[in-house]
């Protein structure tokens, strides 16, 4: 059982955002501020950025953390800017929260959780899986969705371990190994083929390439300079491993992707892909597979992830699998905490200089 399954461990709440997340938050915002410095306006504007959050209310307060620290206030006012964050149901979110029905998706989940492969790989850690029901008090119900509680109780775990809470010891022989080992595999299910990456991730994506697109061509309107999403370790997670950039580990608390549309010396507008998983060393720059280089030419960018953006969202996830199947391969050789806060960020950004490791990249605009 769970020693800290009380409230009085977590005086926000069960679920919530803690005070440490409000503080790693805030200061990512002011490290976003840094990073943009010139070229973001210091006051919001409508017309310059637009935010929108999972409805769950530690990533809301997640999104209003990091803009604290984004639009501290301004003189001669002395308080703090006031933004709106936009949010949908969670049960009407295929973008951020992914929790939006979709039968075919659903189907798919089933299909790869009785794969042969993917059967034997928890065949392997059957003893550890039942050692953690055992200790952890798992109901029948609960043995009965093995992979949604392993990874509950590895999220407890983690949360409690970074707070310096003294862990059971019956938690020594699973955690950090091999129960993080388990949990990754877990969060990859979620986007384990072409068909489950093109609908978990494709309404995601498809807002990203649209608005890029209609940037470069001049019809963007409101012609923002930035989009920020604020949602969970499962939406990063699933947007790596669907992009073909996942690192095959688990996404960290206040985790941040930028996706930056830029135009380089050559008049080309390239998209730039970096993810800041640490507050102590500079974001990894990640080249995504198909593109030529790290700096993307925004075309092609589009061509590798077209087959991972449906047309029509609602209608692929409603008709037979086996006919959907069949379309979608049609489609593709046609086109040849919380704890967690996710931004995902695209802009034009203004004479910057990006250094990365040894290397640096420069880029005119």
């Amino acid at each position: 059982m769970d020693p800290y399954a009380n409230k009085s461990y977590w005086p926000m709440g069960f679920g919530q955002l803690t005070l440490t997340g409000i503080e790693e938050h805030y200061e990512l915002g002011v490290w976003l501020r840094k990073r943009y410095s010139g070229w973001l306006p210091e006051v919001y504007s409508t017309e310059d950025i637009y935010i929108r959050s999972s409805d769950y209310d530690r990533t809301i307060m997640s999104a209003e953390a990091n803009l604290d620290g984004l639009y501290p206030p301004v003189e001669p006012k002395k308080w703090n800017q006031l933004i709106p964050i936009h949010t949908v149901p969670k049960l009407q979110d295929n973008v951020l929260a992914m929790s939006e029905a979709c039968p075919l998706y659903s189907q798919e989940l089933e299909k790869i959780q009785n794969d042969e492969d993917v059967q034997s790989f928890y065949a392997q850690f059957s003893s550890v899986i039942k050692y953690i029901f055992n200790n952890a008090g798992a109901t029948m119900e609960e043995k009965s969705k093995p992979i949604y509680f392993i990874t509950t109780v590895f999220q407890a775990l983690t949360i409690e371990s970074k707070f310096n809470y003294t862990l059971p010891d019956w938690t020594k022989r699973i955690f950090p190994e091999p129960l993080t080992t388990i949990a990754i595999k877990n969060y990859e299910l979620s986007t384990h083929n072409n068909i489950m990456k093109r609908l978990k991730c494709g309404p995601l994506l498809k807002d990203i390439v649209t608005h890029m697109n209609e940037k470069k061509h001049g019809s963007l309107n409101p012609n923002r300079k930035l989009w920020i999403y604020s949602g969970h370790d499962t939406t990063i997670y699933s947007l790596l491993n669907t992009m073909g950039i996942n690192n095959n580990l688990l996404v960290p608390y206040a985790a941040v992707l930028m996706i930056e549309l830029r135009l380089n010396n050559t008049g080309n507008y390239v998209v730039t892909v970096s993810y800041r998983n640490t507050s102590i060393h500079d974001p990894y720059l990640l080249q995504v597979p198909g593109c030529d280089s790290v700096a993307c030419d925004l075309d092609q960018l589009t061509e590798v992830l077209i087959p991972f953006i449906p047309n029509d969202w609602d209608t692929e996830c409603k008709i037979n699998v086996k006919n959907n199947t069949s379309e979608l391969l049609i489609f593709f050789l046609g086109v040849i905490s919380a704890i967690v806060i996710i931004l995902i960020l695209y802009a034009i950004a203004n004479k910057r200089i990006l250094h990365y490791g040894k290397r640096s990249y420069y880029y005119t605009f």
